[in-house]
């Protein structure tokens, strides 16, 4: 598997710190979700706080990944492992990442559908994981399939507003479009490292907007 860094050198640590931030706020808005699933008894709300739960714990791994690709990096950061063990730190977080991270999205993805069919989850779940496992561009063929996974997601929720023409159901469209073309300025951004910087910024925006969102939801 190649490993590649397609942040600026500017952005170097920085980007850890806008991951643990993802991480926080996802981990909030599954909580929020979930505290919707158990007062109002909402399946598609409990799924949702669980698609957003396993996209936190993907972030906290995508840090790990990055600063131990900064250490390799930078020999003045201090890591307590051996230089040697650095590449293998950082497949378990890039792996990571990527598998909660998909995981994650075909939850949301599931969920969108609003049917109870498992052996469609298990589909859509195989669909996107097994090929990483075949090819050596793991975050390449990644990028593809959130993407994909995204555009899904954001068009049933930008459908429903129009269907519903609610402000709630606005703010989440609006949303999972940032979040959607946050991700796809990563899978530019191997050729252009300052869009990486750009889809972090709008990605970050995204989760806000959802924060907000559940929480205006919750006050109701």
């Amino acid at each position: 598997m190649v490993l590649i860094h397609i942040s600026p050198p500017w952005f170097f640590g920085y980007d850890i710190v806008f991951e643990l931030i993802f991480a926080v706020v996802a981990l909030a808005l599954a909580l929020f979700a979930l505290r919707v699933s158990h007062l109002t008894s909402q399946r598609s709300a409990g799924l949702f706080g669980k698609g957003f739960l396993l996209i936190s714990i993907s972030y906290f791994f995508q840090s790990i990944f990055n600063f131990f690709m900064l250490a390799q990096i930078g020999d003045h950061l201090y890591t307590p492992f051996d230089a040697a063990m650095l590449p293998i730190i950082q497949q378990i977080g890039a792996y990571g990442h990527v598998l909660f991270m998909l995981t994650g999205l075909v939850v949301l993805l599931y969920t969108s559908f609003e049917i109870k069919n498992k052996r469609l989850f298990l589909a859509f779940l195989a669909l996107a994981i097994v090929p990483l496992f075949i090819i050596d561009d793991l975050f390449g063929l990644f990028y593809v399939v959130s993407t994909v996974c995204l555009l899904f997601v954001a068009w049933y929720y930008v459908a429903n507003y129009l269907k519903k023409k609610q402000s709630l159901n606005l703010v989440t469209a609006l949303a999972f479009l940032l979040l959607l073309i946050g991700h796809a300025q990563y899978f530019l951004s191997i050729n252009n490292p300052p869009l990486y910087v750009i889809g972090h910024a709008i990605e970050l925006f995204g989760y806000l907007l959802i924060l907000v969102n559940f929480y205006l939801v919750l006050r109701r």
